[in-house]
């Protein structure tokens, strides 16, 4: 039996919840109109002026400015060499794990020549600009930079002997963001804005399994590593996003901490790729030495050879036995390389101690002998 003063107590606690639940309703359906009008805002702005998604115009213009500097200082536009790409600060185990680390961003405003360039850069165009309208600026860059950092960690991990360069890990991370969130709180972005997107993910994803199939050297890792970690940061903020607020300053003082939040994680993650990635030797710097001692040598010997025999031997033993000398130190020396790059320097060791060989014999040849004194 329940008496009046039970039974109204019913009745009140039912009208709280009944009023709980509406207003959290409120709360949700405010958040989501704020996050209609953040996705709609790629195309219009406050008072009807159009919004300047200018983290995406900034990075885009990196890419190109970078991408113009190296043309200017003589690097091939359409094809640069990978020795090029190394000293503007590509990605390469043997240089990036002995402590310069800054390759892995670097490498992100890379490319190599002016089709991945424009590749990439069209495909931030059409996907960053919306991705940051919904994240907004700071977590758009977080997502931008955090995904690059990753990818190349993961290049680095599964292609140790390659030079990585590009923005396609960072780029990819932009796209799996904008599907992570599509994933949770698809229903609050405008229908044609997901058709446009979705649209541009299916080009990006066949160009790219394309690429992979029929040109070399793309690099698979670094695409996964970065569309993975985009994937999982937009779906954790519009996860962390959720949380109801009742002001709009209330809405981005939890935006800020989640983006601190997530901040922390990658932060985290990218310093436990940085101590769990294997150390490699620097391979690359001896065997482009060795390259360009042997190139040296060739053109001394076509122009000294023929027409001065003694500056020709002069120049063997002052410049070029001693640069065969070191560069031959400095492969015997590597110890810590990937598998994949032993044959190929053993290879370019041969060549340099044959070629030292025959040039001392040359030497050996070309010094003037002393006369012969006469029997007594």
């Amino acid at each position: 039996m329940v008496t009046e003063q039970e039974d109204g107590a019913k009745v009140l606690s039912l009208a709280d919840k009944r009023a709980a639940v509406a207003r959290e309703a409120a709360l949700r359906a405010r958040q989501e109109a704020d996050a209609r009008a953040r996705a709609a805002a790629s195309k219009t702005g406050k008072g009807g002026q159009a919004a300047v998604p200018w983290v995406t115009y900034t990075l885009m213009a990196l890419n190109i400015g970078v991408w113009l500097v190296m043309v200017g200082f003589g690097v091939d536009p359409k094809n640069p060499d990978p020795s090029d790409l190394v000293t503007w600060g590509a990605n390469v185990a043997g240089q990036t794990t002995q402590g310069q680390w800054w390759r892995l961003l670097t490498c992100t405003f890379l490319h190599g020549g002016i089709i991945h360039l424009a590749f990439n850069a069209y495909g931030l165009w059409a996907v960053g600009r919306v991705t940051e309208q919904i994240f907004g600026k700071p977590a758009y860059a977080l997502i931008y930079v955090g995904s690059g950092l990753i990818a190349s960690l993961a290049s680095l991990a599964w292609h140790p002997i390659a030079v990585g360069v590009g923005a396609s890990g960072a780029l990819l991370g932009v796209l799996g963001a904008f599907l992570g969130f599509t994933f949770r709180r698809r229903s609050v972005l405008p229908e044609e804005v997901v058709r446009s997107v979705r649209n541009m993910t299916l080009i990006l994803v066949v160009i790219n399994v394309g690429m992979s199939l029929f040109v070399p050297n793309i690099d698979i890792a670094a695409h996964l590593g970065g569309v993975f970690t985009g994937l999982a940061v937009g779906y954790g903020m519009a996860r962390l996003g959720e949380k109801p607020a009742l002001t709009r300053k209330q809405a981005q003082t939890h935006q800020r901490k989640v983006t601190t939040l997530v901040a922390g994680i990658l932060a985290t993650l990218i310093g436990l790729g940085i101590a769990l990635v294997p150390r490699y030797d620097d391979a690359h710097g001896p065997m482009g030495r060795a390259i360009a001692a042997h190139q040296a040598m060739l053109d001394s010997h076509e122009a000294l050879s023929e027409d001065d025999p003694q500056a020709w031997a002069q120049a063997i033993e002052d410049t070029h036995l001693p640069a065969f000398r070191a560069i031959e130190a400095e492969l015997e020396a590597l110890d810590e390389v990937p598998e994949a790059l032993k044959e190929e320097i053993e290879e370019v060791l041969e060549i340099m101690q044959g070629k030292r060989r025959a040039l001392e014999s040359e030497l050996e040849m070309l010094k003037p002998r002393a006369p012969a004194r006469p029997d007594e």
